[in-house]
Order: structure tokens, then sequence, then C-alpha cells
């Protein structure tokens, strides 16, 4: 059963969206920015794209899955774009800009709707990469002198599907497969 084309007919979900267009830096390499959290919630991540200043910037996707499994993401646009992964893919996550003259810098992770990303709890945020790693990022996809400086979050949005009520969700779901609706 595909539930995005049922979640029309259902009730207790809500379509949650988050915009950033206020530029934000971190300056140290111990910082974490959390930009999105739905704690003890249900649901999925349609999407999410951040924008840095630096290719060290670093988008990160934290989720617990529905058999409570941790799913941890850091994904950097330097990363995606030595890999070649630069345009939408089955996997979902890709560097859609890398642009040195203008110093943007993206990563997008944009699955299709049937493979959205299931989770019980999600956090979004954003880092730097610490210097050793991006020293061996450096030296593993040839970027010599890669430096993890401060960065500048130039924009992010994200959208997910949060299961508000999950009594409700489920009622009109069972309402909806009877044929009730």
């Amino acid at each position: 059963m595909d539930l995005f084309k049922l979640l029309p007919l259902l009730e207790g979900w809500s379509y949650v969206p988050k915009w950033i267009e206020q530029p934000t830096t971190i300056s140290t390499q111990n910082t974490y920015l959390e930009l999105v959290r739905f704690k003890g919630k249900k649901g999925w991540l349609l999407f999410a794209m951040a924008m840095f200043n630096n290719p060290t910037g670093e988008l990160y996707i934290h989720i617990r899955d529905a058999t409570n499994q941790p799913l941890d993401l850091d994904v950097s646009p330097v990363v995606l774009n030595a890999l070649g992964v630069n345009a939408p893919n089955p996997l979902g996550m890709y560097c859609p800009i890398y642009n040195a003259i203008l110093n943007h810098y993206g990563v997008a992770y944009m699955p299709g709707p049937a493979s959205a990303l299931g989770f019980i709890d999600l956090e979004l945020g954003f880092d730097t990469m610490y210097q050793d790693a991006a020293t061996a990022v450096g030296a593993q996809y040839g970027i010599p002198g890669l430096v993890a400086a401060p960065v500048t979050l130039i924009g992010f949005s994200s959208a997910s599907i949060v299961i508000q009520d999950e009594k409700v969700f489920r009622e009109s779901l069972a309402k909806v497969t009877k044929g009730e609706v």
C-alpha cells in the first residue's frame, strides 16, 4: 500500500516545511546547529537541502527507524562532488551546486516519494568537518589544501510529513482501507 497516495484521505498528520534564509555562521569545529527536530514523532522526511559558503560544511541527518535503529548521515559537498554525485539518484543524496567562484556548495537529500525516509525521531543540523577529516578527504580525493574553516549556512529547506495524532491517523487509515471514505 502506498501511503503517500492515501495521505489526502487520512487525518492526524501534517506537512511541516522549514526554511532558513538568514545566513548563520559556525566559527568553531565543535559547534553544531540543530535546524529541525521531531522527538518521539513518526513520519517521513521528504527532502532536506542546505547551501554553504565552504565545501566542508556538513548536513547532518539523524533518524531512528521503525525498528528503533539509528541512522546517522554527515554529508558534505566536497565528498559528494568528489564522488561525482551531482544529480538526483535513487539514493537521494547529491551535490546540486559546487561553485568555487561564488563559494556556493550544496547538499541535497531528495528521495522519490515512494522511498521517503520513515522516522520515529528526526533531527537535521549542520556543522563543519574537523581539520583531520578535511585533510583526509583532500588526500583521498586529490584536493590539496582542503581546510575546515568556519562555515556559513547560506540557506536551508526541508519538508516532512509528521503524524501528529497516531490514534486518529490509524483510525482514518482503517476507514480508507475498508472503503468507508
